[in-house]
């Protein structure tokens, strides 16, 4: 199946947001105690004269171990999108520095020297071999150092995982000061500079070596595999982000787009329906625009979510008096009087069993919503008189113009107004149907139970599109539901005398509705999952979300938040405290940047 539902693209600012997260704080203070390799320095012979002997040095070798590092604070600096790479622009370079530092070494030199002694008369000079094993302490300086880190972003479709492959790490110490043992044969050289120069840059040189490529891979890769391709939404409901038709893209070498199958399953069952659609890929950010990525959501990941939910019986309620604030709509004696079939049944109570008979289907479409802003502009608008009939609408949404304009008349408001109203509540949106049974079943102790059976046609608003986080700690994009109808119809009943079919309307509003919009509430709080890294989340403060012809546009920012990293990259990003929550007072780990 050919699908692509969820599409994104990522800027140059949330590259660098992404990079600069993951590399500071305590994830490149680990660096500080990398331990740079053992070195061993080979010193050509040479020879040292002084007043009556002659010393000749040969065999001269340094080794150099158990080093360790001082003062060395590498930062994030710079990354950098290159154009190389399979597919080009998969590789990004990443720059550390680091300003002044030394180094501790063990220093052990081992050698042959053949010394003369020349007493001064005509009696031939006194020589001797020596081989000398001496250790000191070696603090070489260094002025500063750039690491160096490529990577390469790769999708492995074996796994559905993404990857940031470390393809080396090199870093290159600069300014470095040899500082040699002030008791070393080497001082004693005739070309001590010069000696100085090839101890001194064979100490960078190892230092340089340090094993920088292995913790910066293993943070990086940590957490782009936890970008889960099969997100968790609880219940058996997940999302698959596999790559859809268009994969892994990096357009221009100016940035990152993916696009992803987005669908939905239950208990392992892919949703099937519709028109698998191939959502068209994001722009990506300019460089000046403060959003980091552009995602792309599909009706067609939305109506998988509804399917799964359907599916999981999420839907299906079984509604009692206790669970209404108001028990009475639930027994039989309240409605004795209106219809009197039901005295037989005295102070019986009734269970309200509400079953949907499909899947809800959401559709894009023209909405005419009385929200806050629209109410507000319409006082501006309308003659006092008319506005104040106008406010029983606040808060109502319409999928029909038609319903629209019935409702206003009804209410007295004359047609003249209705053009200004209608341009100030009508915008795009996403109109949800479904079609229920809503059966009442009399608690009479009888069985069968006496029941009536109704058939019901909901139709909904989505409103309020957020981003936000599940309680399985997915990053999801969520919705709300504004009721624009609901036609009840009479099916079958087994209560003798029962002669008001019209009933369901009155009953379903006081016993079914709000129990029934909590359910479809709860499935907008799961939301259409989007495949981001754990650790980030969206930013909504600056995030914007628009409703377009079959998708959502969403562009936003993210935050980092280490608490939420996968458990054995917590400590290896930032640093965890206990403190005491504010709220709860119970003790919590946090996630803190080390300074």
């Amino acid at each position: 199946m050919s699908v692509q539902g969820v599409t994104l693209a990522v800027g140059k600012k949330g590259i660098e947001f992404f990079s600069q997260s993951l590399l500071s704080g305590a994830a490149v203070k680990q660096l500080q105690n990398l331990a740079p390799p053992p070195n061993t320095i080979n010193i050509p012979d040479f020879t040292q004269a002084g007043f009556g002997y002659l010393s000749s040095y040969s065999r001269f070798k340094i080794d150099l171990s158990n080093g360790r590092l001082n003062g060395f604070n590498p930062a994030y600096s710079s990354v950098t999108q290159g154009t190389g790479g399979t597919p080009a622009g998969n590789q990004f370079q990443l720059i550390l520095s680091a300003g002044a530092f030394s180094a501790t070494y063990d220093w052990r030199e081992t050698y042959e020297v053949y010394t003369c002694f020349n007493s001064g008369d005509m009696a031939p000079p006194a020589c001797n071999t020596r081989y000398p094993d001496n250790t000191y302490s070696y603090n070489p300086g260094f002025g500063g150092m750039t690491v160096t880190v490529p990577t390469e972003f790769v999708y492995n479709a074996a796994t559905n995982t993404y990857n940031f492959n470390v393809t080396a790490a090199t870093g290159a110490a600069s300014g470095a000061t040899a500082n040699i043992p002030g008791k070393s044969a080497v001082n004693g050289q005739t070309s001590a500079g010069c000696f100085s120069r090839k101890v001194s840059d064979s100490t960078a040189s190892a230092i340089s070596n340090i094993d920088f490529k292995t913790p910066i891979g293993h943070i990086l890769s940590g957490v782009l595999k936890s970008i889960d391709g099969n997100t968790d939404l609880g219940n058996g409901i997940k999302f698959n982000y596999a790559l859809g038709p268009d994969g892994l893209g990096f357009p221009n070498a100016k940035g990152v787009t993916v696009g992803a199958t987005g669908v939905a399953s239950y208990n392992g069952q892919a949703y099937a329906g519709g028109t698998p659609p191939v959502l068209p890929i994001p722009a990506v950010p300019a460089d000046s625009d403060d959003h980091y990525m552009n995602i792309y959501v599909s009706d067609w990941a939305i109506n998988g979510l509804s399917w799964a939910y359907f599916n999981a019986g999420m839907l299906n309620l079984t509604v009692r008096p206790a669970d209404l604030p108001n028990p009475a709509a639930l027994k039989a004696a309240t409605y004795a009087a209106y219809e009197p079939a039901f005295a037989q049944y005295g102070m019986a109570a009734l269970t309200a069993n509400i079953t949907p008979l499909a899947a809800p289907v959401t559709v894009f479409q023209q909405v005419w919503l009385f929200t806050t802003d629209a109410m507000k502009l319409l006082e501006t608008q309308l003659p006092a008189s008319v506005y104040q009939l106008l406010l029983g609408f606040s808060g109502n949404a319409y999928a029909s113009q038609a319903k629209l304009e019935a409702d206003l008349t009804e209410t007295g408001i004359d047609s003249q107004y209705f053009t200004t109203i209608e341009n100030a509540v009508r915008q795009k949106g996403k109109v949800t149907t479904q079609s229920m049974q809503f059966e009442i079943l009399v608690e009479n102790g009888a069985t069968p139970r006496p029941n009536l059976i109704f058939e019901l046609q909901r139709t909904d608003v989505m409103t309020d599109l957020s981003l936000g986080t599940t309680s399985t700690n997915a990053q999801s994009m969520m919705f709300s539901f504004a009721n624009a109808g609901n036609m009840v119809t009479f099916k079958s009943t087994t209560i003798p005398r029962f002669s008001k079919q019209n009933f369901g309307t009155i009953l379903w509003p006081v016993a079914g509705e709000s129990s029934y919009a909590a359910a479809m509430q709860g499935m907008g709080q799961r939301g259409v999952a989007i495949p981001i890294a754990q650790g980030f989340a969206f930013l909504m403060t600056h995030s914007t979300l628009s409703i377009q012809e079959g998708y959502i546009s969403i562009s936003c920012q993210l935050e980092f938040k280490p608490s939420e990293l996968p458990v054995d990259m917590r400590g290896l990003v930032h640093t965890l405290v206990n403190r005491r929550d504010e709220e709860t007072g119970e003790m919590r780990l946090y996630a803190i940047a080390a300074e």
